[in-house]
Order: structure tokens, then sequence, then C-alpha cells
């Protein structure tokens, strides 16, 4: 299973992205987004941009991801 999730972008180079995942600083690949500038959010999966969120949006996503999910149905 792969997850994407949301990381603002920190620099835009040739090709990739430096992007903050939660405080921590990644290059991914940036062949889909090719608009994207310093300052967006991003939707980042398998170590690419996918897409431009819009804010809301990407809030809502780190509020999702930060929260427990639930726990296994015992059925």
């Amino acid at each position: 299973m792969c997850l994407t999730q949301p990381a603002t972008v920190l620099e835009v180079r040739p090709n990739t992205l430096v992007v903050d995942f939660d405080g921590e600083a990644r290059v991914v690949l940036n062949l889909l987004a090719p608009a994207v500038r310093v300052g967006d959010d991003v939707l980042v999966g398998m170590g690419s941009a996918l897409s431009v969120l819009p804010p809301p949006e990407a809030a809502r996503l780190r509020e999702l991801l930060a929260t427990d999910p639930p726990p296994p149905d015992p059925s």
C-alpha cells in the first residue's frame, strides 16, 4: 500500500522539489506539477509530487493523518 501525503514546497529545482514533511526536508521528483511554486502544498506519493493542493485540502489531509486510526473490528 502506498500512502500519499501533503508536503510544503521549500525549493523548486529542475525536475525536482525540496519539500517539508513535518519538519524534515526531502527531495522529490516533479514531473506532474510543473507550475508549482515555493510555499505551495503538493500531494506526494512514491517520491513524486502528484499535484498541487488547495490550502484547505492540504490542511484537512494533515489533520486526518495526525489522528489515530480506529481499532480493528474484532469480528
